[in-house]
């Protein structure tokens, strides 16, 4: 993970340096070599390599900017660049990932059954092999923790999924209406405390990166077919609609806006453009991106809040440089 996550970054790094000395085909190079490696871990099904994969597409990203900004790209590098973000379907991964999760917390299940019944399992192994003080809760588990409540949790735990094993159905309101019934329903004091808040971060949270990500990757296709028509024409069109059929087949849809309208696009008096997806809460701020999110001390990060403003691609013109 480690080692392809740091050789995303320099591929990306390097592209940034290429593009500076307007080496725009060594760069094209690095980023399909750099979004290649991040794919490795599409089919990854646990949450940490997931979020590590979304960090390597967020590197791909700024050499694909600072080549649209600086007009480096030549048309066949557009091109290639608008059908690599077009094919990338991330919604569908979304439940992949999920169900990895979720049966994690099942075996985990399984585990503590086992280190109950006195049978070998990683997880009870190690918390037998603990310190003297550790022993007593060992001991405590086995004589007064009812199994009984273990196949109850994993029942729970699959519920849960089913109600939100898609991008769709992990943001739906009625779901989080739903949840303090969901809550009555466990029985078990360890479920709340040690896994239903790790299965809310991992569905709420994952599902909404999912929407942003593939918002993103509308976002660049639409880019590099602005950019394809403003070599051609002199100037980018005064709509999207103009890009078909030529540049684009299609206007995408924005995938928060339920009634299937286009993304947002308008031209700025500098001569460049802002494109944006009205975000999750649903509103058009009229392409005002939210506020930097913060890492858990309170500094603050390079992500967007996602709920929070509109998603958006701002291409400065020439004369904002």
């Amino acid at each position: 993970d480690l080692t392809i996550h740091g050789a995303v970054h320099i591929l990306c790094l390097r592209a940034v340096a290429e593009l500076a000395q307007d080496q725009s085909e060594p760069a094209l190079q690095d980023i399909l070599l750099a979004l290649r490696l991040a794919d490795s871990f599409r089919q990854e099904p646990y949450d940490q390599l997931q979020r590590s994969r979304a960090a390597m597409l967020r590197f791909c990203l700024q050499p694909v900017w600072e080549g649209l900004v600086h007009h480096r790209w030549n048309e066949a590098q557009l091109l290639t660049l608008q059908q690599r973000f077009a094919d990338m379907d991330l919604l569908p991964e979304f439940r992949v990932w999920v169900r990895g999760e979720t049966l994690m917390m099942m075996n985990m299940a399984d585990q503590f059954q086992a280190f109950l019944e006195g049978r070998g399992s990683a997880w009870g192994d190690r918390l037998a092999s603990g310190e003297d003080s550790d022993r007593f809760w060992v001991w405590f588990f086995r004589v007064v923790y009812p199994v009984g409540w273990l196949y109850q949790d994993k029942v729970w735990i699959y519920r849960f999924y089913e109600r939100r094993a898609d991008v769709s159905k992990a943001l739906d309101p009625a779901n989080a209406q739903q949840w303090p019934a969901e809550i009555r329903r466990a029985i078990d004091p360890a479920l709340l405390i040690l896994v239903t808040p790790k299965l809310q971060e991992v569905f709420r949270e994952g599902a909404q990166g999912v929407l942003f990500f593939q918002t993103v990757c509308q976002e660049v296709t639409v880019a590099c077919a602005l950019e394809r028509c403003r070599l051609a024409q002199g100037q980018y069109p005064a709509s999207l609609d103009a890009l078909v059929p030529a540049w684009l087949k299609q206007v995408p849809t924005d995938l928060l806006v339920p009634t299937g309208a286009p993304l947002k696009y308008r031209r700025d008096t500098d001569g460049g453009f802002v494109l944006y997806s009205v975000g999750l809460n649903g509103v058009d701020d009229q392409g005002k991106p939210g506020s930097l999110d913060k890492d858990w001390p309170g500094v603050q990060s390079d992500s967007p809040r996602l709920d929070d403003g509109d998603w958006v691609w701002r291409q400065p013109g020439s004369r904002s440089h």
